[in-house]
């Protein structure tokens, strides 16, 4: 048993860590939404939730055993309008924000890499444009508040005139099952409403994202998901083999499991042979 571990564990070692290439993974909007809370001075706050649609490009320093991640593009899109009101008691604020979104700067430029470590990931300062209309309308005491700040009480924001902000952080889990990617991602940002002063209003966005997408070539006996059957791949089936019953040893062994029965064993090195094509 000890040697039959060794040889496994030898294995296992060597087998190739190859990249994959950006691919977009979809965000399932029935799993992923976010709370907004939009405050107006000290302690004038009131919030409203919306869902998420939308995707998110990534790549892996590895398609079967991942350890870094790079984000290449995102856009969480908002699938309803917000709405908010701020009573000040006489008077207050009401806010209508339409066609938010939330989106990468710079589009296809690798942003990390960030180390995975048992499923979790966290990006740090990640870059972050706002796009959509925010109008207001103040009315009496807030209506005054804001002018003897120097702003009108009605008004049309354009958010893309806000310029580049920083979410606090992007953490999430990542789990690879048959090539297809799941992502879950919680993110926190606060963006100010009003460019000329940032620090009257501001809004303060917490989500979570759940986003799935297949890694480009991984079919059946394509451990390392470069779009083919090779020796790099009969070096991990010789590392996956499990024997009859044996089940599956670690991530990307299913994909050598030819005939889905839980292991891998001469009956998967059978199709291995059909899929081989390395000649």
């Amino acid at each position: 048993m000890r040697a039959s571990i060794s040889i496994v564990t030898f294995a296992a070692a060597a087998l190739p860590s190859l990249a994959t290439e950006p691919f977009l993974l979809a965000i399932d909007e029935a799993l992923s939404s976010a709370n907004f809370e939009l405050c107006v001075g000290a302690g004038n706050c009131d919030s409203d939730s919306s869902g998420i649609a939308g995707g998110i490009t990534i790549d892996l320093n590895s398609a079967a055993l991942p350890t870094q991640m790079n984000l290449f593009d995102y856009d969480f899109q908002l699938t309803n309008d917000l709405g908010f009101f701020i009573d000040f008691g006489f008077g207050g604020i009401t806010v209508t924000a339409t066609d938010l979104t939330l989106s990468y700067p710079n589009p296809g430029v690798a942003f990390g890499p960030a180390a995975i470590e048992a499923g979790v990931f966290e990006f740090v300062d990640v870059p972050a444009v706002a796009s959509g209309v925010a109008a207001y309308d103040a009315t009496l005491l807030a209506c005054l508040a804001l002018e003897l700040a120097g702003v009108p009480c009605q008004d049309v924001i354009d958010l893309s005139t806000l310029g580049e902000q920083s979410a606090d952080a992007l953490v999430g889990t990542i789990s690879i099952i048959d090539g297809e990617v799941t992502v879950v991602i919680e993110v926190a940002l606060t963006l100010p409403v009003l460019p000329d002063d940032p620090d009257l209003a501001q809004l303060s966005f917490v989500g979570t994202i759940v986003a799935t997408g297949a890694i480009p070539g991984c079919g059946p006996g394509d451990f390392d998901c470069d779009g083919d059957v090779d020796v790099f791949d009969f070096g991990a089936y010789v590392a996956c083999e499990s024997g009859p019953g044996g089940g599956i040893l670690f991530g990307g062994c299913e994909r050598l499991d030819f005939d889905a029965d839980g292991d891998v064993d001469l009956h998967d090195y059978a199709g291995f042979q059909v899929a081989f094509d390395d000649f």
